[in-house]
């Protein structure tokens, strides 16, 4: 059925124009005065070589020619960081030849320029000053300097939520479970498809078992940060650097019991009702806020993962409360502009404002979350009646 709510929507030619003059602006900036000035435009640290993220993989060849382990030891390393990525990515770096500079420039280019492909086309479905913001926001600027392979997994995530064939969806999230582990979240989408939701989560499951010696050293070389990151260990280590000592089970706890107090109440439902959207774009949602609920409850994570709240902002839009859709879309943008919030604030009020964001933020995405999930229950009795039948 057609949604007849109009959302609030700015001109499409100008949010184009805007878009692309961005991009041109970071090419030009870039050409002009080099990796390391350009990205201090954009309130960016960069460093140097480009794409550091990936240069892991790529000195990994290196180390494991000399004999390392390099999860453990990555003498190849630029920054002799050891490699926090599974070891399949050790195989893609040798098809793809990521030894040839050129070759891995190119690899990572691409990804990066498929990532605002999909950027471009969310800014299409949902034209809205409050998307053209979170697109060109610091957590998506930091992805683009880092070349981090987070921006890969977000185009085979939209890639497999916009396409019909579910058994497709289904193999690019197992796709990206073996490249990136977290994406197994994602498979809250299909839980309208319980045998390719099942199929799925059983694969993942055999996927970890396999590889679970693998899971544990990419865990443990993750370093856990209070800055530039989120999630329920980011938020205890942040603590702890003002000797305040509060457990993550406890802490989960707490948020469990908000997120459910919500769930069942009735005001909560009127004030932020979400008007009939089109499957797609709860899809998209389910896919980004699924990705930010699940990292953020197990682990710590750079703030550039908060590029999958991009997936959400196409959803949030269709809130009947403009004042509290404004004031969650407001939060979006404060928790996605650190460094920028830095330069203005200093140090410690910019950890804490963030951080407040960032978890206001789980809290209602996880609330909508299991909100869809359940509209979701009628439709499976549905299919069940349907299939005795």
């Amino acid at each position: 059925m057609a949604n007849t709510h109009q959302r609030p929507s700015a001109s499409p030619l100008i949010l184009w124009i805007l878009f692309f003059g961005g991009i041109a602006l970071l090419l030009w900036t870039l050409h002009v005065y080099g990796w390391m000035r350009a990205w201090t435009f954009f309130c960016i640290p960069a460093v140097y070589p480009p794409f550091i993220d990936l240069r892991t993989v790529q000195g990994a060849l290196t180390s494991t020619a000399k004999g390392f382990d390099p999860r453990l030891i990555n003498p190849g390393d630029p920054l002799s960081r050891p490699m926090n990525y599974p070891m399949i990515w050790i195989t893609i770096a040798r098809v793809f030849r990521f030894d040839n500079e050129i070759r891995y420039m190119l690899f990572v280019s691409s990804y990066v320029i498929a990532f605002l492909v999909c950027a471009w086309d969310l800014l299409r479905k949902a034209p809205s000053f409050w998307m053209l913001a979170a697109i060109f926001s610091g957590s998506t600027m930091l992805a683009i300097e880092r070349g981090n392979n987070d921006l890969l997994i977000f185009v085979l995530l939209y890639v497999g939520s916009i396409v019909s064939i579910f058994s497709v969806s289904a193999a690019l999230i197992l796709l990206c479970t073996a490249l990136k582990i977290y994406p197994v979240f994602a498979a809250v989408s299909l839980l309208r498809k319980k045998l390719v939701f099942g199929g799925l989560l059983l694969a993942a499951a055999l996927l970890f078992l396999i590889n679970i010696d693998d899971i544990l050293k990419v865990k443990s070389n993750t370093p856990i940060t209070a800055a530039l990151s989120y999630g329920v260990p980011s938020i205890v280590a942040g603590f702890h650097k003002v000797a305040i000592n509060i457990s993550p089970i406890l802490l989960d706890v707490m948020l469990l019991i908000m997120i459910g107090a919500l769930v069942v109440s009735k005001n909560f439902k009127d004030y932020c009702a979400v008007e009939e959207a089109p499957k797609e774009i709860v899809r998209l949602f389910m896919v980004g806020s699924g990705i930010y609920v699940g990292t953020f409850v197990l682990s710590g994570n750079y703030d550039y993962r908060l590029i999958f709240i991009l997936l959400c902002i196409p959803y949030l839009l269709y809130m009947k409360n403009k004042y509290l859709k404004n004031l969650l879309l407001i939060q979006i943008l404060l928790a996605s502009n650190y460094f920028t919030l830095f330069r203005l604030l200093g140090k410690q009020l910019t950890w804490l404002l963030s951080s407040l964001s960032k978890t206001a933020l789980f809290i209602i995405l996880c609330t909508f979350l299991i909100r869809e999930m359940l509209n979701l229950l009628p439709e499976l009795q549905k299919y069940q009646a349907a299939e005795k039948r």
